[in-house]
């Protein structure tokens, strides 16, 4: 998104690129990493005996939202944002999505910056 943010022919087209990229931001490194800490005070909740209620589950995503998101207004009602996320139930996958955002990137910029091997590396890695 870089390259195309760089070449665009208008304003509002190399906006709509940095607005792609500052969201690809959001989503890997803040909700995603959100969702595996919540996540994973689900699961000790569970291993310490609790039992997961939906208002336990909306409280906890609230405070979770506070935390990784400061200074952002959030409603009760926003912390049924829980249950429409379907990786919740496949063991800690969420945080896969910022693992792999953060390789890419590094490939990218590796081979944007022009480091030796870079783009030979990458390529060797696709076939």
């Amino acid at each position: 998104m870089d390259y195309m943010a760089k070449n665009s022919s208008s304003d509002s087209e190399k906006l709509y690129y940095l607005s792609q990229q500052t969201k690809l931001i959001e989503t890997s490194f803040f909700r995603q990493v959100m969702f595996a800490s919540f996540e994973e005070q689900t699961h000790q909740a569970v291993i310490a005996g609790q039992t997961l209620t939906a208002d336990m589950l909306n409280s906890l995503f609230n405070e979770l939202f506070a935390e990784f998101y400061p200074g952002i207004t959030t409603t009760d009602e926003n912390g049924i944002g829980w249950a429409h996320v379907p990786h919740f139930y496949m063991n800690h996958y969420v945080q896969s999505y910022a693992f792999a955002t953060a390789g890419a990137l590094s490939v990218a910029t590796d081979i944007e910056s022009g480091r030796a091997g870079a783009l030979d590396n990458y390529l060797e890695f696709l076939s």
